[in-house]
């Protein structure tokens, strides 16, 4: 049997927070900061024959989390597709780590926060650095959709399975009513349509005497292959309301906010 010597940050990192200094940017009149804020090395399980780790549930490799802030735009996705997408790698030592899954190395995790101010993006990479590496290298750019030219609309409807409603730009159906009653009566209402969603950064919703009422998303979701897709979102709604009215924030247009990185990355878990 051989055995490997490896360096024991190998064994002992995982989701760390990171020392890195920001990297800043203008875009338009866009300034956004960005910085790692995780890291996950794991290495490769032997007896795994789909890329395993030895950490249970975890891929093979090293994952760094970077986190882009940007409090003068409403971010809506990481741009991962078409000619101007992002483009992120991991080096160390000057030489770039292997991606050998298939796919992007950009992870499919990531998430907009819900002010669209911040953007957490995992970059990975399957090869692990050498024992003994201090550092790794993130480098590329970070491509950003933000919202431009918010508007509000005002829609009325029933709350009813098949009934259609006009969500800002896009016209959507409820798919599901589902009633709760757990001490307080809440509704759970769910918009389907074949147009995205992400345009939308806020829906509130009133009685039918104009009172606001109290609702909380429940989940959004989409599927669907190349040009064919299918996009939901779900809100939880206080009471068992018959009809109700909602007011529509979004977005009439978008631009892309380009962020250079350009990130060393300390591997030491004594970072402060």
């Amino acid at each position: 049997m051989k055995v490997k010597a490896v360096g024991p940050w190998l064994v002992l990192a995982a989701f760390t927070i990171l020392s890195t200094t920001p990297c800043q940017t203008e875009a338009q009149d866009a300034k956004a900061t960005i910085k790692a804020v995780g890291l996950s090395v794991n290495l490769p399980d032997p007896d795994s024959g789909f890329g395993g780790s030895y950490s249970l549930g975890r891929s093979a490799g090293i994952e760094v989390v970077l986190l882009a802030e940007d409090s003068k735009s409403f971010l809506i996705a990481v741009v991962d597709d078409g000619d101007e997408k992002t483009s992120l790698e991991l080096s160390a030592n000057g030489e770039t780590l292997k991606n050998e899954q298939g796919f992007s190395n950009i992870g499919s995790m990531s998430q907009i926060s819900e002010n669209g101010h911040r953007a957490i993006v995992p970059v990975a990479a399957t090869q692990v650095p050498p024992a003994g590496t201090n550092t790794v290298r993130v480098s590329g750019k970070l491509v950003l959709k933000a919202g431009t030219d918010e508007k509000k609309d005002k829609v009325k409807f029933k709350v009813a399975v098949g009934e259609q409603v006009q969500l800002g730009p896009a016209t959507t159906k409820i798919s599901a009513v589902e009633a709760y009653d757990f001490g307080e009566p809440t509704t759970n209402i769910n918009f389907e349509t074949n147009q995205a969603l992400d345009v939308i950064s806020e829906i509130k919703f009133f009685d039918e005497q104009g009172k606001a009422l109290e609702a909380t998303p429940a989940g959004s979701s989409s599927f669907g292959f190349g040009d064919e897709f299918t996009y939901t979102r779900g809100f939880q709604v206080a009471g068992s309301p018959k009809s109700l009215s909602a007011e529509v924030t979004y977005f009439a247009a978008t631009k892309r906010i380009t962020v250079p990185v350009d990130l060393e990355v300390s591997l030491s878990l004594g970072g402060k």
